[in-house]
């Protein structure tokens, strides 16, 4: 990986390079994460000294932190040479060195924890506790190596401050300057401070979405699927409303309180227009679920009632040849008088 790579070497030494971000980096999927780093240097096995070289632009505080500790609890002595930049929290995983070198032109640089947010007053003010939290966590990785008061350092990171090799040396950040040590490449610090903020825009994003989501599923836990209307209700009700063939549609069916209530209330309505029309509403509702058939029924019980010779078990609109069908009762009374 050419941004992270431990290697063992003669006389139980390993030399173990960091070159770029601190974690996992999503543009790239590259990076050196706690976990990574970890695994690498105990599948190295016993090793009594540790040549750290770093070239990183920081990253992700819990990786670097992490790794920081890792190291100042190892066994063996770290020399770390810091070959371009140690910066952000590049330069905390650099202070568990029990010597810190820094080459020609490089630079440590250190600054207060920055990071986006989203929500609302307490959401912000919990951001703000917990960024001072970190902020105390840096500054004891700082005074650890340095020997500086917590104050002198607070003001170090407030002011963002970057260090040459002598001034590090001066500041107690490092031990010495090496000229032959010489400087890789350096990243573009303005560049990785974009791609850091888009980056922490979009954890910004999802832990809004995330809390979409879960005042979705509280919203569901709420909502209580509509309950099927008590038999023995919907039979009552029925009955009061001199409904009761329509009761047994509406228990079979599993019909809501609502439903029932629908339902009742067009029954009655058919009931209302069949009295009016002198039809039998009973049969009417039989028919309240199909519009067609319904409008059918009282079409023809109408025009049977209007004219009794109409048969009114002829569907409307049959044939125009046969403008008037037989009584089925008329016929039938004539054949039994021959």
């Amino acid at each position: 990986m050419p941004w992270f790579h431990a290697q063992a070497g003669a006389d139980k030494c390993a030399d173990i390079r960091i070159n770029g971000q601190i974690g996992e980096d999503w543009w790239t999927g590259n990076g050196t994460t706690a976990q990574g780093f970890i695994d690498e240097v105990e599948a190295l096995g016993s090793i009594e000294t540790i040549n750290l070289h770093i070239n990183s632009p920081g990253g992700d505080v819990a990786d670097g932190l992490t790794i920081f500790n890792y190291l100042r609890n190892h066994s063996a002595n770290i020399i770390v040479s810091i070959e371009s930049q140690a910066a952000s929290i590049a330069s905390v995983i650099a202070m568990a060195g029990n010597e810190i070198v820094m080459g020609i032109g490089a630079t440590i640089m250190v600054h207060n924890p920055w990071t986006w947010a989203s929500g609302n007053a307490n959401d912000f003010r919990k951001m703000a506790n917990d960024l001072d939290t970190i902020t105390a966590g840096l500054i004891d990785s700082y005074a650890f190596k340095s020997g500086k008061s917590h104050d002198e350092i607070k003001a170090l990171l407030d002011a963002e401050t970057y260090m040459t090799a002598k001034e590090a040396v001066e500041l107690g950040f490092a031990d010495r300057e090496d000229v032959e040590l010489k400087a890789a490449a350096s990243a573009n610090m303005g560049e990785i401070k974009i791609k850091a903020q888009m980056t922490a825009q979009l954890k910004a994003k999802d832990s809004v979405i995330d809390a979409l989501k879960g005042q979705v599923v509280e919203l569901e836990s709420k909502i209580q699927p509509p309950q099927c209307a008590d038999p023995k209700e919907v039979i009552a009700v029925c009955s009061e409303n001199k409904l009761d063939g329509l009761a047994n549609q509406l228990v079979i069916s599993g019909a809501t309180l609502e439903q029932l209530q629908a339902r009742i209330a067009n029954a009655k309505s058919i009931q209302t227009v069949c009295a009016a029309a002198n039809i039998d509403a009973e049969k009417a509702i039989e028919k309240i679920d199909d519009t067609a058939g319904l409008l059918g029924y009282v079409i023809q019980e109408v025009l049977a009632s209007a004219d009794p010779d109409q048969d009114n078990h002829l569907s409307p609109g049959a044939g125009t040849s046969q403008a008037k069908a037989p009584n089925a009762k008329a016929v039938y009374s004539q054949l039994n008088n021959h």
